[in-house]
């Protein structure tokens, strides 16, 4: 049997401040708020760039825009891992999508 080779397309160059955006979004639609570790919101960058084709940035130029949209600030709390040692946990605070007020309508 021989092996089919497929031809995979190169990433989609968006910029670090456009993926913040779009991460936010797809945040938003999956529903996610609130307080959330910075690992699985890194997850998250990685699934919508793999979906997308989207070139990955490094975290730190995509996250210090990420972190502009979400207050300007990421936390961290005290933890442990899994040996029981003691670590700090990023966390960001993701805001709710924003609804669009009604229109008011004329009286």
């Amino acid at each position: 049997r021989e092996a089919v080779l497929t031809q995979v397309p190169a990433p989609i160059h968006v910029s670090a401040e456009r993926q913040a955006k779009a991460l936010l979004e797809w945040l938003h639609a999956r529903g996610v708020h609130g307080e959330v570790k910075a690992r699985d919101i890194m997850h998250h960058y990685g699934a919508m760039c793999l979906e997308r084709a989207w070139e990955l940035h490094h975290w730190n130029q995509v996250g210090r825009h990420f972190r502009e949209l979400t207050g300007g600030t990421r936390r961290h709390r005290n933890g442990r891992l899994s040996d029981g040692k003691k670590t700090r946990i990023g966390i960001y605070v993701v805001p709710k999508q924003r609804t669009r007020p009604k229109a008011v309508e004329a009286a």
